[in-house]
């Protein structure tokens, strides 16, 4: 099954369940929300998904949320799939032509690795 999941704030109380579920899912979209307070909880959620074969295809920050006084994004919106793929490869996020600012009236955040 592929999923999305955007829930406002409660995507974290199913998180668990999508760990224990995931040999169903082919692919996966997720906003967060709060971000700086769930940090590890977000990334237990890739580690879990990577080690099943399904990995990260593309993160973007939404501009409606802003930023946490440490510069992280407090909205984010992440998608998986278990596609093959190069890995390593890094592209610089947003993308042009296909990523679009949640407000266009905001400016989007770039994304640093």
């Amino acid at each position: 099954m592929f999923l999305k999941i955007y829930i406002e704030g409660d995507e974290y109380l199913i998180l668990s369940e999508l760990i224990l579920h995931v040999d169903y899912i082919s692919g996966l979209i997720i906003e967060f929300h709060d971000v700086g307070l769930h940090l590890d909880a977000i990334k237990n959620l890739i580690d879990s998904l990577k080690n099943k074969g399904i990995l990260m295809d593309h993160f973007h920050i939404n501009n409606y949320g802003g930023l946490t006084i440490n510069s992280l994004p407090n909205v984010i919106e992440l998608s998986f799939s278990r596609s093959k793929r190069d890995g390593n490869r890094r592209a610089r996020l947003p993308l042009t032509g296909i990523d679009a600012p949640n407000s266009p009236l905001r400016g989007d955040f770039e994304v640093t690795f």
